[in-house]
């Protein structure tokens, strides 16, 4: 693996997750649960034979839904063919009552003599001086060890475009953003790698690696992490819809709803979710559309609302919302004209282990 100057970016092009997962992670982060690895990846990620679930919808399980958006994207890609996919996300961790992503105001400052331009000596005409007599006084520091829970918000946008036919050259190009300022573009064209972080330049290296393929099932499985958030109270009902699935042929639409039944083995495990068996869903509501024969979701709209109680001992209200879209067709995918190689360094560690390969000791 080639060493280089710019580690940030090759690391981050490689290794980050690329979904609403990971988004909601990081926001559940508060309610001390911080992720201290990569979730576990639901489903057979490598296996490419794509199941029949054309029977199962008669009378579907939950199980039998959550198999389905499990799909990897080599099983789905090989239904689709090319294809866009646009998924667009809102996670909020509030206390509750409170405004989304604001924070609670702190009481009005009444007492004058806490006022820094009414101290003795203090110059209320001076360039320093608090303009705004009325503004509310800063929030008391918190307490020592005690954790500080805040509001947190975010609004993420991703875009795969497939462009990839038949056993041609990989063509692809994944694009994710948020109202945090962050984001990231990979452009896959054979075997380079061309990768863009938010506000910076483009840069490439050779393909090295499979990496790819955990990106893209990322990308896939967003509404699959949403919906096995909503498994343990989750209703469904499936209505056949003809001519609603790929090619025209026969679609699904799954209604979703809140059932007052919890089922706990349906809360997903690993290291990284144990605040989903404190979580208390509250609300579910939503649609899905999926072809009928492959189980592929071509349309989501899926909202949850949930509850749960932060680091702090404080309660939290949690909301998880995911719309999407997957368009099968032909897509454009190129190369961005200004992209640089990944400049790199020689590693006199690895050239002398190339050089000798594997004559002397390590």
């Amino acid at each position: 693996m080639r060493a280089t100057i710019l580690p940030s970016m090759r690391a981050e092009a490689r290794a980050t997750r690329w979904l609403g997962a990971t988004t909601l992670g990081v926001i559940l982060s508060c309610s001390g649960d911080a992720p201290q690895q990569p979730p576990s990846i639901p489903g057979p990620a490598s296996s490419s034979t794509a199941a029949d679930f054309a029977e199962r919808w008669d009378a579907p399980t939950v199980e039998d839904l959550l198999a389905a958006l499990a799909q990897p994207h080599a099983v789905v890609r090989t239904n689709l063919g090319p294809h866009q996919l646009q998924r667009s996300a809102d996670f909020s961790l509030v206390p509750p009552g409170a405004p989304p992503g604001a924070p609670s105001a702190a009481p009005p400052n009444d007492d004058p003599g806490s006022d820094p331009r009414s101290a003795p000596g203090s110059d209320p005409d001076s360039a320093l001086a608090p303009t705004d007599r009325s503004a509310p006084a800063p929030a008391p520091a918190p307490e020592v060890d005690r954790p500080v829970v805040r509001p947190q918000v975010v609004h993420d946008e991703l875009e795969l475009r497939w462009g990839t036919v038949d056993e041609g050259p990989v063509t692809l190009h994944l694009a994710q953003t948020n109202d945090h300022d962050r984001g990231r573009e990979v452009i896959v064209i054979g075997e380079t790698i061309h990768v863009r972080h938010a506000h910076r330049g483009w840069n490439h290296y050779p393909r090295d690696s499979d990496r790819i393929e955990q990106w893209l099932d990322d990308a896939q499985r967003s509404v699959h992490d949403v919906v096995e958030l909503a498994a343990p109270r989750l209703s469904i009902q499936a209505t056949r819809v003809d001519g609603a699935g790929i090619g025209g042929g026969a679609g699904v639409e799954i209604t979703l709803g809140l059932t007052d039944a919890i089922r706990p083995e349906t809360t997903a495990r690993g290291p990284t979710q144990r605040w989903r068996t404190q979580a208390q869903i509250e609300a579910i509501e939503g649609t899905l559309r999926l072809d009928a024969r492959r189980g592929v979701w071509l349309e989501a709209d899926v909202n949850v609302r949930y509850r749960l109680m932060g680091a702090d001992g404080s309660p939290l209200t949690g909301q998880a919302q995911v719309r999407g879209r997957v368009t099968p067709g032909a897509v454009a995918v190129q190369a961005p004209a200004d992209s640089f190689p990944l400049r790199s360094r020689l590693r006199y560690d690895d050239e002398r282990r190339r050089l000798l390969d594997g004559l002397a000791a390590p």
